[in-house]
């Protein structure tokens, strides 16, 4: 050890009272020799970390500005501690108030080498000074302050346990900022403490960080309110200026712009009916007509020899069956009806449909009741392509109301009403999840799942059977849920670590129809990593959540995939 580290560990010659509050040193006795040790606070009391509430927390990270003017103190007159640790702080506030003062025992200070890495004190040394070997520079200290920072902020054990899982690769310093600022901690906390074990591990902190640190909160306060008063003044005189020159052109261009606006809904309805059409008719087939009957016409007992051996039976039945009766021309007609696009799913909800079919079954020589089956199902159609446009759409459900206010009388126009007053009725709902696949390599089975609404909020513990996960499903209870709200949807790694958990896959639905998607089975993946799950619900309103294609396919219900969203890789121990 040199002179000049010697005197760094030398407090003899310093003014315990210039040090106070932040720091306390041994009082020097009428010798010039330290009494015995006495301080000016005369007993220690240990400074409290764990189970702090939010208030106590954020005002004893404010106290360790005192600290930090203190520690500057010392490091200008050419001394440094090196010592620094959660449990080298005195309280002396009160339990419920604490305030920290760094409690110096000049002994300890020139112990250099009696820390050496595995200790429990080591996680307070910066790596460079625990290879070196070396007395403590002044970044030294300021590094440790930071690591006793993010203790308030994570807790002691928190940052015990990442320093315990770091020793073998070294990643100390990154895993804890990178906890730091996921944390919910205080935020002013936040910035002092991450730009002092950054630049600390680094072997140097510049003046700007030290300034931060030694203004305190308040401080910053009472300048942001000082600038804010003297700005308010103008702001409000330009404020006046504007609204003086624009009263006149919003009161002249108001009419105007109510017309325009009427017109712009006018012409919004009349493109998304076209489009609708328009979807309607490359999605499904043209409706078959019924060809004129190239048989001879029915004889006079037909008709009572088809209500005898078909009525009231089914209609697929009733086309099996009647292959060989005289009038041909009747079993076309179901034909035709049995292979009209979306026949058989609007049959199974549309009573009335259901009566018609039924009585074109009965009675096919009754050519007008096969034509209103033909414009019931048509108009059936074009509603649901136009509900479709509405659940992709980002229009609020007030937009969606308006809209369908516009648009003219009508089957379209009631069947979309009455789906959309179902929508508005729905309040709760199950949600549920199901696993596709979990990550590559993934070696959790401990998760939660979760979702939060502006109304509700619900988040459970979830154990896989196994790391592949699939097959794995559970469910979410929506309570209180309101058409057209934000959703957002969650799925963590659960960590023993606080602050630890790894989110796998999030996504906030904000489609007005989101009950009614779900009734599909929406999928979520994520690219980075590597989850894929199935969200859907029991809960059924609206039209039928699958309708046949053109091709005569059905829709596949979960494998369609809504978002990829993850644009950042998780916090972990990779």
């Amino acid at each position: 050890m040199t002179g000049n580290d010697v005197a760094r560990s030398d407090f003899s010659t310093l003014d315990a009272g210039d040090l106070l509050p932040g720091c306390s040193i041994p009082i020097a006795g009428s010798n010039g020799q330290a009494n015995g040790a006495r301080h000016a606070f005369r007993e220690f009391q240990p400074l409290p970390f764990d189970g702090l509430s939010r208030s106590a927390a954020i005002q004893l990270a404010d106290s360790m500005t005192d600290v930090a003017k203190s520690l500057a103190r010392l490091h200008d007159a050419g001394c440094c501690y090196g010592r620094i640790t959660s449990s080298a702080f005195h309280n002396r506030g009160t339990t419920g108030q604490p305030e920290a003062t760094l409690w110096i025992d000049p002994e300890r200070a020139r112990q250099t080498d009696a820390v050496h890495n595995g200790d429990p004190e080591s996680m307070y040394w910066t790596p460079e000074r625990l290879q070196s070997g070396l007395p403590a520079k002044p970044a030294d200290d300021w590094y440790a302050l930071g690591i006793v920072l993010a203790e308030i902020g994570l807790s002691s054990s928190a940052v015990a346990k990442i320093w315990e899982l770091s020793r073998q690769d070294g990643k100390f310093v990154e895993r804890l900022i990178k906890n730091l600022k996921r944390s919910r901690c205080d935020r002013h906390l936040k910035s002092i403490a991450v730009p002092l074990i950054r630049q600390g591990a680094a072997g140097s902190v510049d003046q700007e960080t030290i300034s931060r640190l030694t203004v305190g909160r308040s401080a910053r306060n009472r300048t942001a309110v000082f600038a804010a008063m003297l700005i308010m003044p103008l702001a409000l005189l330009l404020i006046a200026l504007n609204m003086s020159r624009s009263a006149e052109r919003q009161n002249a261009g108001q009419q105007e712009l109510a017309a325009l606006q009427t017109k712009a809904d006018e012409l919004e309805l009349q493109v998304s009916q076209l489009l609708a059409e328009r979807q309607v008719s490359q999605a499904m087939p043209q409706v078959v007509h019924v060809p004129e009957a190239v048989t001879p016409a029915p004889r006079n007992n037909d008709r009572a020899d088809w209500s005898a051996a078909f009525a009231d039976r089914p209609l697929e039945q009733v086309i099996e069956q009647s292959e060989s009766f005289p009038t041909t021309a009747w079993r076309q007609q179901l034909i035709a009806m049995e292979t009209l696009p979306g026949q058989k799913q609007w049959r199974s909800q549309d009573t009335k449909l259901r009566r018609l079919v039924q009585i074109a079954v009965d009675a096919p020589w009754e050519t007008d009741r096969f034509e209103q089956v033909v414009q019931r199902i048509t108009d059936l159609n074009e509603a649901y392509a136009k509900w479709s446009s509405w659940a992709r759409s980002s229009k609020s459900i007030e937009e969606l109301k308006t809209q369908h206010g516009l648009m003219p009388s009508g089957a379209v126009k009631e069947f979309l009403g009455q789906w959309l007053a179902e929508a508005l009725e729905i309040r709760s709902f199950e949600f549920q999840v199901r696993v596709l696949n979990a990550g590559a390599g993934n070696e959790f089975l401990a998760h939660d799942v979760g979702f939060e609404s502006p109304s509700d909020a619900d988040s459970h513990s979830w154990v896989w059977q196994s790391t592949e996960g699939a097959g794995e499903s559970t469910e979410l209870t929506v309570d209180d849920y309101h058409a057209g709200e934000t959703l957002s949807f969650w799925l963590r790694q659960d960590s023993s670590i606080p602050f630890w958990d790894s989110t796998v896959i999030k996504h906030s639905f904000a489609s007005p129809l989101l009950v009614w998607q779900l009734g599909k089975g929406l999928k979520l993946q994520d690219s980075e990593s590597g989850y894929a799950i199935v969200l859907s619900t029991d809960n059924r309103f609206g039209p039928p959540v699958k309708l046949e294609t053109q091709a005569g396919t059905v829709e596949p219900v979960v494998e369609r995939k809504v978002v990829d969203p993850m644009k950042e890789l998780p916090f972990g121990l990779e």
